[in-house]
């Protein structure tokens, strides 16, 4: 089994679009990221029997997290620390979506090997989970993602905002 944190998020939305065995979805009901964990969801990731965890919980615009820093602290630190102890500690491997806001994007085709340079407070949040992973895990995946894209409207979907504001005939920010 896998538990998928953020199920009902732009990225879980798309691992759940068709039935997948094996996959169990974990929304922000049975376990919010922002708040400690609760005796039930301790009981709930034991009776699981999940060999491996994929995360993608996060605060993940980059203005979101400098508008509330404490509360994007508490989901993409505290609460994803918090969560990825209790894995180690049931033998789950973590597979964690992260960023390329790790970096600050000057240099490109990034390497493993390269040190974190992160200009965001959403970069620096990453880093610190990674950080961890790497520090606390010999086996976990940590994939790093840029912006996403979905064949459905989506207000967290680039494709659809564009789109969106073209209707509107309203003016497209873009590098």
């Amino acid at each position: 089994m896998t538990l998928v944190f953020g199920s009902t998020g732009f990225l879980g939305k798309t691992f759940f679009s068709e039935p997948v065995p094996n996959l169990i979805a974990v929304d922000r009901g049975r376990y919010d990221f922002s708040k400690p964990l609760t005796p039930a969801f301790l009981d709930f990731l034991t009776i699981s029997r999940a060999k491996s965890a994929i995360i993608l919980t996060a605060i993940s615009s980059p203005d979101d997290c400098l508008k509330d820093p404490t509360y994007s602290e508490a989901v993409n630190v505290a609460g994803t620390v918090a969560l990825l102890k209790e894995l180690k500690a049931r033998r789950i491997k973590p597979v964690f979506f992260s960023t390329d806001h790790v970096f600050n994007g000057q240099m490109g085709n990034y390497r493993e090997d390269d040190a974190y340079t992160p200009i965001t407070l959403y970069g620096r949040q990453k880093v610190r989970a990674e950080t961890f992973i790497r520090e606390t895990f010999s086996d976990y995946l940590i994939l790093r993602t840029s912006k996403q894209v979905a064949m459905r409207v989506d207000d967290k979907n680039t494709l659809s905002e564009m789109a969106l504001k073209l209707l509107a005939e309203q003016k497209i920010r873009c590098a």
